[in-house]
């Protein structure tokens, strides 16, 4: 694509503008999320197979990987929560909406991109303050070897993201059509 051709010129010549700005950088994080969140996903499938090989081959109990695994899945469903979030993808009831007409549509979805984004950014603060609080405190884990603080801070990243995925389905997706697109 030439640099000269505006955005507009660009997808009417069917090419693909590349994204920059807020879209690009929401789009980046997205994929670092996706890579966070894989990256997590092996991490805790390695520690329930390895807690599951010395348990019933070795005989032998590690509780503290117990803790571990339950930490890593807490923080890949926030991880993954992103993708599905900033394409508007998670599970509704539509029945109802999908008889709706396109103007009633965009209604439904700018204001459920607002109230996402509120809900969001509402409870990033208040986990945020919460995870303080077990950090101050010094909470550990149920088997004593880790710091509470790990599981308790993947609500606010993951609600962090959550706003961020909220801001880029607001922005750039609640407009299409999503019966059509």
């Amino acid at each position: 694509m030439s640099a000269s051709l505006p955005e507009s010129a660009a997808a009417a010549a069917g090419k693909d503008p590349s994204p920059g700005g807020l879209r690009g950088a929401l789009e980046k994080l997205g994929k670092v999320a996706d890579g966070i969140a894989r990256a997590l996903f092996l991490m805790m499938l390695a520690t329930v197979f390895a807690m599951t090989v010395a348990r019933d081959v070795f005989s032998e109990g590690f509780p503290w990987m117990d803790d571990l695994s339950r930490y890593l899945q807490i923080w890949v469903v926030y991880a993954s929560a992103y993708a599905v979030t900033m394409k508007g993808e998670h599970i509704t009831m539509d029945a109802f909406y999908r008889r709706m007409r396109p103007p009633s549509r965009l209604a439904i979805r700018r204001l459920t991109g607002i109230a996402s984004l509120g809900f969001c950014a509402i409870t990033a603060y208040l986990a945020w303050l919460q995870a303080w609080e077990v950090l101050r405190t010094g909470e550990v884990s149920s088997t004593g070897v880790f710091p509470a603080f790990l599981g308790y801070a993947a609500l606010p990243f993951g609600f962090i993201l959550l706003t961020a995925a909220s801001l880029y389905y607001l922005v750039f997706r609640s407009r299409q059509d999503d019966l059509h697109s």
